[in-house]
């Protein structure tokens, strides 16, 4: 009733699948989770034999099975991605974290890619955490940034404050170039509750289309479009450089647009390079004050190399897709 993914999976081909939790001794459904509170069902038990049932019955790719959750639910995909991490390819938990037991206790034979969304005012699971039962939301996907082999700083952008009214904002975090180029990332819904944004609390964002946006994007084995040419050798792959034709290491990206300082000369971000930027890029030159957005190369100067790289750039950039920036980007929906 509450997340309905069956639109979203008839327009586009996958299987929604809603198991029951057992009703606990006030008759609530409820999902046991692993550690020292077990209740002795096994639920990881059950998910593995409910999706070789499945399997058994559906023409489905096993390598390209998911797991989402809500409150309880989500609580139960944290474990899950971790005591089925060779059958489960992408988590993506809404409103619940991640066990301090299941963090101790739980081995994931690979980089599973996880995407989190939880608002910071969760009467249910505090999004700071609250020891020694959970994790805070940030601790728990750093434990998955670690097993990923992913950057260990993310990157935050601010997503757009489309609907100001719902009375919450959303911080999108990424933790980059994990093993298999996979990612993890974590939208922090600043003020949101105990919600599933999209259907309730936050509107800024919609979990369904994250959850499945983000999980279709892999298999068991990483990224579907994992590309780890380095075309301008700067030591960070095609997939998650945000310039792939210039150099930028640091990747540097001071106005969050998904395009990197480097070959990001649009200073109006109307996704094309023209006179109107040169006009601003004219108005940071000295003795104007320094902007950062206008300072190409990184020096921390605006001067003549800039120029070099806007006039390089001259209606040719930025672009999305193949063009200098191969990440989820503002000229592209990203």
């Amino acid at each position: 009733n509450l997340a309905d993914m069956r639109p979203l999976a008839d327009a586009n081909g996958f299987i929604p699948v809603y198991p029951q939790g057992l009703p606990d001794e006030d008759g609530a459904p409820i999902w046991n989770s692993v550690g020292p509170f077990s209740n002795g069902v096994d639920e990881i038990g059950f998910t593995a034999t409910m999706i070789d049932a499945l399997a058994s019955e559906f023409a489905i790719d096993r390598d390209r099975v998911y797991a989402t959750g809500y409150s309880n639910g989500a609580n139960m995909t944290w474990e899950l991605a971790c005591y089925l991490s060779d059958r489960i390819a992408a988590i993506a938990p809404v409103a619940g974290s991640m066990w301090e037991w299941t963090e101790r206790r739980c081995h994931p034979t690979r980089a599973v890619p996880v995407v989190s969304i939880h608002g910071t005012l969760d009467f249910y699971n505090a999004y700071e955490g609250a020891p020694p039962f959970s994790l805070g939301l940030i601790a728990a996907s750093e434990y998955w940034v670690a097993n990923a082999g992913a950057d260990p700083t993310p990157t935050i952008v601010d997503i757009p404050d489309t609907v100001p009214n719902d009375g919450s904002t959303v911080e999108y975090y990424t933790w980059s170039n994990g093993a298999g180029c996979v990612s993890i990332e974590h939208y922090k819904v600043n003020r949101g509750g105990h919600d599933w944004p999209g259907a309730t609390g936050n509107r800024d964002i919609d979990a369904n289309e994250i959850a499945w946006t983000f999980t279709s994007r892999h298999d068991l084995g990483g990224r579907l479009d994992c590309d780890t040419e380095d075309r301008d050798a700067d030591g960070v792959p095609n997939n998650a450089d945000n310039c792939t034709e210039i150099a930028n290491a640091d990747q540097r990206d001071t106005d969050g647009d998904g395009f990197g300082n480097a070959c990001d000369p649009d200073l109006n971000d109307d996704c094309q390079v023209t006179v109107d930027d040169a006009r601003l890029f004219r108005e940071s030159l000295p003795p104007n004050p320094y902007d950062e957005d206008a300072d190409f190369t990184g020096d921390g100067l605006v001067n003549g190399a800039d120029f070099v790289r806007l006039r390089e750039l001259f209606f040719a950039g930025p672009t999305p897709g193949p063009g200098p920036s191969e990440v989820p980007n503002s000229c592209d929906g990203g």
